[in-house]
């Protein structure tokens, strides 16, 4: 369903010469999926054009020099001047985006302006299962701006910026519009909201799904039909077809079918388990937020997941044994920044560990010392990882991280880093990490330069027994070695 409200207030700022690479990306999908939107963008760019013609008529042939920013007259000057710019635009879409049965057509976005970041990303891809694509196709560990994924079988695990893990399965078309909506054109899929995530959005073409703190399945058949059923929590239904009750609550067990013209027949949505299977929050599964986003896998290869709005943590081994000698750079709890950095310590051989990688690598910005961007060369990310069991382990520069890439890290993802770049965090003067009193929480505070290197931390978590009870009143201070898990 087509959101008019944020419909024009992109057009506003596309007026306004003001969009971003994101807000463009959503705008263009907007417009190759409804016809109504092209309408809107097409009656807009007229206005525009009959403002510019005013201008002309008013001042001469020439407009008038461009007022300081912040001026009363500047939003105006912007609309007279752009708006031939935005009649052509409109003319081109008009071409390129409307075919005789009005099917959507995929095209890539345009090539990323030289020295300018691409846009923001709202998704990353956690989870692929026999995937096959019918348009790009895409990796584990992918982050997503707004886009469009096309299955034609297999399935998908998808999270949002804002917490909400969708299982996407083919034959399906969906588009990622922000870290907060998506839309499913056909196809099913089945989403899970965790706390904090509440009001994210699944449209179809006959309904908008509004989460309320919820798991809940939809599924969009060729006939437009779109089927909700909620498996836990609550939901909110809204239908522009069903002017007489267009909103309507949805609670546990509940489901509804919807088509063009509204809400149709009860009780004959599928049932459950025709819908994706979510994957289970096991008890010993990792519990992120900020920035980091758990894979269910480790991603093939590295190269190329770059992202100035996601931190990857995926599982390396499980139960591997620490080789005596194993050098790593934090065990006591405690706050490690330039103030106080980690000196790396060799530990006791023969406990069972399982390893897990954090991976930040900022997107590149080549030939550019400042680029033309309010980020700047580096980009910060901040995020918490809570583990089940006790970190034994924090591997967090280069040289340790070479030493145990093998060992406890498996080997199995290579960690290539061009000459003159650095892995790990170091020099340790930007980064910040938290390792709390019980030591299970691990909060991060990163900083990658976008040309200089990348950002990993390998993490040692206890692989059997329960957590050892912390003594003490407070987070430690020793960083002597006289930790047991030290020889």
């Amino acid at each position: 369903m087509l959101d008019l409200e944020r419909l024009d207030l992109l057009l506003d700022r596309h007026a306004d010469l003001l969009l971003d690479r994101g807000e463009l990306a959503e705008l263009e999908v907007m417009l190759r999926v409804s016809p109504q939107a092209r309408e809107r963008f097409w009656e807009r760019a007229k206005w525009n054009a009959a403002i510019r013609s005013w201008g002309e008529s008013a001042v001469g042939s020439e407009l008038p020099a461009r007022p300081a920013a912040g001026s009363g007259r500047s939003r105006r000057w912007l609309i007279a001047s752009g708006a031939a710019a935005v009649l052509a635009v409109a003319a081109l879409l008009q071409a390129r985006w409307t075919v005789p049965d009005e099917t959507p057509v995929a095209r890539p976005l345009p090539p990323e302006p030289s020295g300018r970041p691409a846009a923001r990303h709202v998704a990353v891809i956690t989870a692929i299962d026999d995937v096959t694509w019918t348009n790009q196709p895409r990796v584990l560990g992918e982050p997503l701006p707004p886009c469009r994924l096309s299955l034609e079988g297999g399935s998908l695990g998808i999270a949002f910026a804002d917490g909400a893990r969708v299982v996407l399965r083919g034959p399906a078309e969906f588009d990622v519009h922000s870290g907060s909506r998506g839309e499913l054109l056909a196809g099913g899929l089945s989403a899970r909201i965790p706390p904090g995530a509440e009001g994210f959005v699944i449209d179809t073409p006959s309904v908008e799904v509004v989460d309320l703190g919820t798991e809940f399945g939809v599924r969009v058949g060729g006939n437009g039909i779109a089927d909700v059923r909620v498996f836990k929590g609550v939901v909110e239904t809204r239908s522009e077809s069903s002017p007489r009750n267009p909103f309507e609550r949805l609670e546990e067990n509940m489901s509804r079918s919807f088509g063009p013209l509204g809400l149709i027949a009860t009780g004959q949505a599928p049932a459950a388990e025709e819908f994706p299977p979510l994957e289970e929050d096991s008890p010993s599964r990792p519990i992120t937020s900020g920035a980091v986003h758990l894979l269910n896998a480790v991603p093939p290869t590295l190269k190329g997941l770059q992202s100035d709005d996601f931190i990857l943590l995926y599982r390396e081994t499980e139960g591997s044994r620490i080789p005596a000698g194993c050098l790593v750079d934090i065990v006591s709890p405690g706050v490690y920044s330039n103030r106080r950095q980690p000196k790396p310590r060799g530990m006791r051989g023969g406990r069972r560990v399982d390893s897990y990688l954090l991976h930040f690598d900022a997107l590149p910005r080549p030939n550019m010392v400042k680029p033309d961007d309010s980020r700047g060369a580096e980009m910060r990310l901040d995020g918490s990882v809570r583990f089940a069991q006790q970190i034994v382990g924090i591997i967090c520069s280069g040289k340790t991280l070479a030493a145990s890439d093998e060992t406890v890290g498996g080997g199995v993802t290579r960690h290539t880093v061009p000459d003159g770049q650095w892995r790990g965090i170091e020099p340790f003067e930007a980064d910040r990490i938290v390792l709390s009193k019980d030591r299970q929480t691990l909060s991060l505070s990163l900083l990658v330069h976008a040309i200089y290197g990348h950002d990993q931390i390998r993490v040692l978590v206890a692989a059997d027994g329960p957590p050892e009870p912390t003594a003490g009143g407070g987070p430690s201070t020793d960083t002597d070695g006289s930790d047991e898990q030290f020889q």
